[in-house]
């Protein structure tokens, strides 16, 4: 067979394949599962799983007869490489990702964005574990061993663009001034290159030719610089807990509940922990206070925990001491505790809701926070129903008749009209006020009748015992009853 038959029956073979490709990818484009089937399994017919031993065999007999008849292989190899990037280009452009340079990137639109960082999440685990290495296999199938082999020329000029491809769209996303909003999304793009990307990375780019060598060094840097803008991010997350000023739902007809930023803080954070392997080993610096010293910053210097569980703790702290300022949105002082109380109390719940959180914060820290609800809750107790309490007093109910001491009916009265009046106006100030967390409420209610109901059935038996007409008032059922419908949402 002549040289000219067989550089034709080699080409013949690589283009009936590139007709394949093309074939099977107009048809997965044109299905209605084609954005899951394509970018989520890439599951359509791949030149490489469809590559029949038959036809590896041929062009690997090809090449063998070629080159041991002292014939130049680079024209085949030539023609391979363009035939292989002709068909990694049909299944590159599937994953969605376009032609877009660093500076596309850097001013694109987040809603255009996000959906590519995702599709850019698919190609990289596709391309670096499976593409890249079968692309190797197959190219050391066919010309390894020969005295002509040539690597570089061939199985590098296939995948290089490919591959810096896809890590010019990491380095885009590290050069892109994102908000904190967009942490974890920066997060997965590290991870991917981290964890899918670099331990092929050797396997597929270990030759010390220089595109090896640029693809590796790209890279490294493009992990770092996603590493600077990841520590960038959380900073300003942290000073944006800190000094956030809505007061959001603080002025409502709802009082006292939970505001947004706990929900958004606490949930940012228990995402935080999800990434915890990766995150602690990219916080290394304890986290800067800016506010005056109480236990819980000297909590923090002496706790003994690593950079990144301090900076959760201190976003939690920032968290608080943000609360105690927006409390005071509030003109009722008792509502300020109130509001105080169901946002820690949230707080402490969502820490127990998620174990790998409490391990990281602690008991100690999380007894403190649990401390503060209670002392919260105290105080709230204490300026609203203090007063009520007042009225109930012993002093001043009895006067002197000769050596008798005898119940001041009128003095019984007037106190009882001053208890009602005091409940019932504690009662309708506070008949919007809301405590959510169920279990809180129902403590809440306790603590006041503790206190309450044994006063008023003290006082109340002060007018049973008198011997004069008694007073008409209200049963202890009928005030229990009232303080249970308190703090709920309606």
């Amino acid at each position: 067979m002549g040289v000219e038959t067989l550089r034709s029956e080699f080409r013949n073979i690589l283009n009936t394949q590139i007709d394949t490709v093309k074939a099977n990818s107009l048809t997965d484009r044109s299905s209605t599962a084609f954005s899951s089937t394509i970018t989520d399994s890439f599951s359509f017919v791949e030149s490489l799983e469809a590559q029949n031993n038959d036809q590896v065999t041929d062009l690997r007999r090809i090449i063998e007869k070629l080159d041991s008849d002292g014939y130049n292989i680079g024209d085949c190899v030539h023609f391979y490489k363009s035939a292989r990037k002709i068909t990694l280009d049909e299944k590159f452009r599937c994953f969605g990702l376009g032609k877009c340079s660093i500076d596309d990137i850097r001013n694109m639109e987040w809603e255009l964005l996000d959906p590519k960082i995702k599709s850019w999440n698919r190609a990289v685990r596709i391309c670096f574990k499976n593409l890249f290495v079968k692309e190797k296999v197959l190219y050391e199938q066919i010309f390894g061993g020969l005295r002509s082999f040539a690597y570089d020329e061939g199985f590098l000029g296939i995948v290089s663009q490919f591959a810096l491809h896809l890590i010019n769209f990491a380095q885009g996303i590290s050069a892109t001034k994102l908000s904190f909003m967009h942490l974890f999304e920066v997060l997965d793009v590290y991870e991917s290159l981290t964890i899918k990307v670099f331990p092929s990375l050797n396997a597929v780019f270990g030759s010390n030719v220089s595109e090896s060598v640029s693809i590796r060094d790209k890279a490294a840097h493009t992990v770092e610089s996603l590493a600077k803008s990841i520590r960038k991010m959380l900073s300003v997350f942290e000073s944006s807990v800190l000094l956030e000023k809505s007061n959001n739902n603080i002025s409502g007809g709802i009082s006292g509940g939970i505001v947004k930023l706990t929900e958004f803080a606490m949930n940012y954070v228990t995402n935080l922990v999800k990434h915890k392997e990766v995150l602690t080993r990219l916080i290394v610096s304890q986290p800067t206070t800016s506010m005056e010293i109480d236990d819980d910053l000297v909590y923090m210097e002496v706790s003994g925990k690593s950079p990144f569980e301090l900076h959760l703790i201190w976003i939690i702290r920032s968290l608080k001491y943000n609360l105690k300022g927006k409390s005071e949105f509030y003109k009722d002082v008792p509502l300020r505790f109130l509001f105080i109380m169901n946002n820690v109390n949230y707080i402490v719940q969502k820490i127990r809701g998620h174990p790998e959180l409490q391990e990281i914060i602690g008991n100690e820290y999380l007894n403190r926070l649990k401390r503060y609800v209670l002392e919260t809750a105290d105080s709230y107790k204490n300026l609203s129903w203090g007063g009520v309490l007042h009225c109930l007093r012993d002093d001043g109910l009895q006067v002197r008749s000769l050596c008798t001491f005898w119940l001041s009916k009128s003095t019984f009265k007037n106190r009882l009209n001053s208890f009602n009046a005091a409940f019932d106006g504690v009662c309708q100030a506070q008949s919007t006020w809301i405590v959510p967390d169920t279990e809180l409420r129902r403590e809440l209610h306790r603590s006041i009748l503790e206190e309450l109901t044994p006063a008023y059935n003290t006082f109340l038996g002060q007018n049973r015992s008198h011997t004069g007409n008694p007073v008409r008032y209200n049963t202890v059922n009928v005030l229990e009853d009232t303080i249970h419908n308190l703090f709920v949402q309606r």
